[in-house]
């Protein structure tokens, strides 16, 4: 009985560690609260818990040591928020002063950093509203620790945004086109390298194949899910294709080479959960995915996460449309570029290339394919007019 006891220990531990190591430390869904297996996961949790953030406080004691050094302030308290394994490191620290920092690695190349923490900074000379990055002593725009940057901030207080109704898209859709729009002022020094997304052409030709090849895989269906992805997906590969016939006649080229303001930094995550309200305005973080793009994937990104709980319907996406428009005007054609990337089935491939569609139940998974063949379907309307209304 012992023995048994012991090998559950181990067990829960051995998971816990791997929960940890995905940065996420819930029990949700995994152990009712009140059960056998909940009280036994709070015990290990407990005993293990403490010599684990043990050993997280040896592994950074150095680092915050050298975050004194080199920023020239005391450290009160500290706090780790999170930490994948080789993925990123965020902690909150206070100093003796009451003042709050955040502490930040993505475990990335120096050169990307400097671009990253430099993209910030000039934004935030434009007017955008973010997290600002803070130089060390001696001017560096983050420390070396074992070959690997990190990044201090300020830290913002306030509450994340929400993506409850069409008010909610529309603003933080006001707030993504003044990102856009002020970026194309920014200016790097010679000695920042900027980072540009993939060419579009590239990205729909490998998003392509990458449908037909999880078409070609699961010819023969091994579950309710991907019986439903074979009865939508030739219109995706349809319209995939389209869109691919709409981009090669468009001046994307002329574009993303600057001979048509329209190329801009996109923040590349924007969502609801990346702005925090704060002193009653939109705050930016997580600028880590900042590059040189078309608007349209922040927009894409936005908007994917807004219908994950809203059915698609014309007066919302105009809506959305019309607000970017207004506050970011581009040419024409690059309107019309724009709808042509929404018109890819870019979440779509996504969905079947992560597998995320496995988690999902039927009914949901069918709600949502209908939902993009719908978006797809008015997109393609608007592109048959020549024009955005």
């Amino acid at each position: 009985m012992m023995v048994s006891f012991i090998l559950i220990l181990l067990w829960v531990a051995m998971y816990r560690r791997l929960w940890r190591n995905q940065g996420d430390l819930s029990i949700g869904g995994i152990c009712q609260e009140g059960s056998f297996a909940h009280t036994l996961y709070m015990y290990v949790n407990t005993v293990l818990g403490k010599s684990l953030q043990a050993m997280e406080a040896r592994k950074l004691e150095k680092l915050l040591r050298q975050v004194q050094s080199e920023f020239g302030f005391q450290i009160r308290s500290w706090n780790l928020v999170k930490h994948i394994a080789d993925s990123s490191l965020v902690a909150r620290i206070i100093a003796k002063d009451g003042k709050s920092y955040m502490l930040k690695s993505l475990f990335i190349p120096a050169e990307r950093q400097r671009f990253i923490v430099e993209s910030e900074r000039r934004l935030a000379q434009e007017g955008v509203k973010l997290a600002r990055p803070i130089s060390t002593l001696s001017k560096h725009p983050f420390i070396l620790y074992n070959e690997t940057p990190y990044v201090l901030y300020e830290w913002i207080k306030g509450k994340t945004g929400q993506l409850r109704d069409r008010s909610d898209l529309v603003a933080l859709t006001q707030v993504m086109a003044r990102l856009h729009r002020r970026s194309v002022r920014v200016v790097y020094p010679d000695d920042i390298m900027p980072y540009e997304h993939v060419r579009w052409e590239k990205e729909y030709r490998d998003r392509i194949d990458s449908l037909k090849s999880w078409a070609q895989s699961h010819q023969t269906p091994s579950s309710p899910q991907e019986s439903m992805i074979q009865r939508y997906l030739p219109f995706f590969e349809h319209v995939a294709e389209v869109a691919l016939e709409q981009l090669l006649a468009s001046d994307y080229d002329n574009y993303m080479n600057g001979q048509v303001a329209a190329k801009c930094l996109i923040h590349g995550d924007f969502h609801q959960k990346n702005l925090i309200k704060h002193k009653g305005q939109w705050v930016l973080i997580d600028f880590e995915d900042v590059r040189y793009d078309f608007p349209s994937k922040d927009l894409l990104r936005l908007y994917s996460m807004y219908t994950r709980f809203h059915p698609f319907d014309t007066k919302t996406f105009n809506s959305m449309m019309e607000t970017y428009f207004r506050h970011h005007p581009l040419p024409a054609g690059a309107k019309r570029l724009m709808l042509t990337d929404f018109l890819f089935p870019h979440i779509v491939e996504r969905t079947l290339r992560k597998q995320v569609y496995a988690s999902m139940k039927t009914e949901m998974l069918k709600h949502w394919l209908k939902q993009e063949k719908r978006k797809a379907m008015y997109v393609s309307l608007i592109l048959s007019h020549k024009q955005w209304h």
